[in-house]
């Protein structure tokens, strides 16, 4: 089991320290590899005996085993260029066979984290909101982009806050518990979209965080929490679980709020026929 999957078994019921601590390990982990711990007690003000401690009950027989866990993490990422590398002079066959093979399990690994409890919570909160506000940052604000899409196709109350510093602020000023926000955050989680959250969530904004792990900050500022696996062979995220996981909320709106969806998606191709008529006159 690696450090990080250790880390989640045991967060709940860390005290305050080890969680800062464990997050730095999760957020930092390629420092982490080659500080000491007098750097890391340093910088996060504990104890370097706290740090030595924590690393222990996560199963190492100390610190020095496992920052050699996140040198060997290392070495495998680091790697991904020289597979893409093999894979390139190779079969451009097998190239392609692995990555398919690795977006596959990533899509069971999004289907098999996901209780249909929590998807149908989140379809709730979606379909009852007055307005959706669909935020994300870098390699997210696509995703928000494309959720506010499809979240109007069949709704026609989503709004994307994505790109938008210094101005999102005022989207948010009057929003209350009768809005809903849908946030998608992934390594390196954005600072913008967090700030979003919290905002939300202190007017009373129920929020539905899609991130990767239950460590990512959105995760205690949400209602509800849906994740997804994003590796990838090369250094990019993969999207490939989250795309599938928001065709899933869509097709639960869609199923049950037929009429509405179904009234939606008609204007909008009336609206389109509409358009393709002006152009051919």
């Amino acid at each position: 089991m690696d450090l990080f999957k250790r880390i989640q078994n045991q967060y709940d019921s860390m005290s305050d320290n080890k969680k800062q601590i464990s997050k730095y390990f999760m957020d930092e982990w390629m420092d982490v590899a080659f500080s000491t711990t007098r750097e890391i007690a340093k910088k996060l003000d504990v104890s370097e005996a706290l740090v030595v401690r924590l690393s222990m009950e996560l199963g190492y027989s100390g610190f020095k085993e496992l920052q050699n866990s996140l040198r060997d993490l290392m070495r495998v990422k680091l790697g991904r260029l020289d597979r893409i590398k093999d894979f390139q002079d190779g079969d451009p066959k097998e190239f392609a066979s692995k990555v398919f093979e690795i977006e596959h399990q990533n899509l069971s690994h999004t289907f098999e984290v996901n209780t249909e409890s929590s998807i149908e919570r989140a379809v709730a909160l979606l379909i009852n909101a007055r307005r959706i506000f669909t935020v994300g940052d870098r390699n997210a604000g696509a995703i928000a982009i494309l959720a506010a899409i499809h979240l109007n196709e069949v709704l026609n109350n989503a709004m994307p806050l994505v790109a938008m510093y210094g101005t999102a602020d005022d989207y948010l000023r009057d929003a209350d518990s009768r809005d809903c926000m849908l946030a998608v955050s992934l390594p390196k989680y954005s600072n913008y979209t967090l700030r979003l959250v919290q905002l939300a969530q202190s007017k009373g904004v129920p929020v539905i965080a899609i991130t990767d792990s239950t460590l990512s900050d959105l995760v205690r500022f949400s209602e509800v929490v849906l994740l997804v696996a994003c590796d990838t062979l090369a250094f990019n995220l993969s999207h490939v679980g989250t795309i599938a996981l928001l065709n899933t909320l869509i097709a639960h709106i869609v199923a049950e709020n037929r009429e509405t969806s179904i009234e939606n998606i008609s204007d909008i191709e009336g609206i389109t026929s509409e358009r393709l008529d002006r152009l051919k006159e």
